[in-house]
C-alpha cells in the first residue's frame, strides 16, 4: 500500500501506512492552530470502512471528516501492484 496527502475540512493530512500488502492501518499528520497532531486510522474488518483508533489524538473539528479520509483510504491507498 502506498502513502498519500489529501485535502479535507481546510486541511493537509499525510497518511503513512503501516501494513505494505493490504489497507489495514495508517499513520495520519495534520496541523492544526500550530500543532502537528498524529493519530490513526484503522480498517474495520467487519465493514471496511477505516475509523480514528482513539478520537482524542484528532482535533475534533476533524472528526466529521472521517467519511472523507474513509474513501480518500479507499481510493489513493491502494496500490496497482502488491509488494512481495
Amino acid at each position: 500500500m502506498k502513502n498519500f496527502t489529501t485535502e479535507a475540512e481546510g486541511a493537509v493530512f499525510n497518511f503513512i501506512t503501516m501494513n505494505r500488502r493490504r489497507l489495514q492501518l495508517f499513520q495520519v499528520y495534520v496541523e492544526h492552530e500550530g500543532a502537528k497532531h498524529r493519530f490513526h486510522m484503522q480498517v474495520n474488518e467487519e465493514t471496511g470502512d477505516f475509523y480514528i483508533t482513539d478520537p482524542a489524538k484528532c482535533p475534533e473539528v476533524f472528526h466529521k471528516a472521517v467519511p472523507i479520509l474513509n474513501s480518500a483510504i479507499k481510493i489513493y491507498g491502494k496500490l496497482d501492484k502488491i509488494p512481495v
